[in-house]
């Protein structure tokens, strides 16, 4: 896509969700709400802002869609925001958005759900059911945003919509477990130089299935050893593990309690990780 076209996209959304990091780099005048929920007033500095794209004059809003094609010179990545269309106002839709970043999940753990960040709301989407996604929708037609190399908009789908219960569509059932590993599929994707947004969905999952077999078969627990883990996965093929070289290092009991996975790994030959990319392509994805 252009710039232009890409631009042209971007006026269709009525708002934009921006990152705390970014907010002091955006051009002068514009007006930002912050979104904190009530729970997290100490932490407001940490919070994502809504911004109405609307309400520029002429001059703002040129502004603002040059700068978002700028920031990726600046910041070596495209600006963090999410454009948001919806036909409803900015107090609707910052209600909707507080409420799901401190969603109230089974059990008495709750955390700060980051789905202002481009990599999350990816990945939430691709984890949630279709009657699950409409929760995450809330009042919004369509998100925009970039990842990995270019533009994407997830679509709200509203087929059957009328017919489905309305605690079908709310946090409640959500697969917490497979949430909270979002963070470390983000992590093992990023340390695999995994950039290309096709391989970054292919790859998710893939990161899904080498967390779980990590957990399973080898007791790992830590979010380090995971991540590490996975992002070996994700380079050397899924069943690289079965190398007796590398089955090693992973069931060795480290001699100190601050020793690591990668420290481990870290002691392999490097002509072992070498004989990885030996396997042919189509070999390597059959094994999963």
């Amino acid at each position: 896509m252009s710039d232009l076209s890409a631009v042209s996209v971007m006026r269709e959304y009525r708002f934009a969700i921006v990152d705390s990091t970014a907010i002091e780099f955006l051009p002068k005048g514009i007006l930002v709400e912050p979104l904190v929920p009530k729970c997290l007033t100490q932490s407001a500095h940490l919070m994502p802002a809504l911004i109405d794209l609307y309400s520029f004059c002429k001059a703002q809003s040129d502004s603002f869609y040059a700068y978002l094609g700028e920031a990726s010179e600046r910041f070596q990545t495209p600006f963090p925001a999410i454009l948001v269309d919806t036909l409803s106002d900015a107090r609707q839709l910052a209600r909707h958005w507080n409420a799901i970043q401190i969603p109230n999940s089974i059990g008495k753990h709750k955390f700060w759900l980051r789905i202002h960040d481009a990599r999350v709301i990816h990945q939430l989407l691709r984890i949630l059911n279709p009657m699950q996604r409409l929760g995450l929708f809330g009042p919004a037609r369509a998100f925009h945003y970039w990842l990995g190399d270019r533009w994407t908009t997830a679509l709200r789908d509203s087929k059957d919509e009328a017919g489905r219960r309305v605690a079908s569509v709310g946090p409640v059932g959500w697969d917490w477990q497979r949430i909270e590993n979002i963070s470390i599929i983000n992590r093992a994707l990023h340390g695999a130089a995994i950039r290309n947004l096709s391989a970054l969905t292919v790859q998710s999952a893939l990161a899904e299935w080498l967390i779980e077999r990590a957990t399973k078969n080898h007791g790992l627990s830590t979010k380090a050893d995971l991540v590490e883990y996975t992002t070996r996965g994700i380079i050397f093929g899924p069943l690289f593990d079965e190398h007796p070289t590398v089955a090693s290092a992973i069931k060795e009991l480290p001699v100190f309690e601050c020793t690591s996975l990668s420290d481990r790994f870290a002691l392999v030959e490097d002509a072992v990780w070498a004989s990885f990319h030996e396997l042919p392509a189509s070999r390597a994805k059959d094994q999963v």
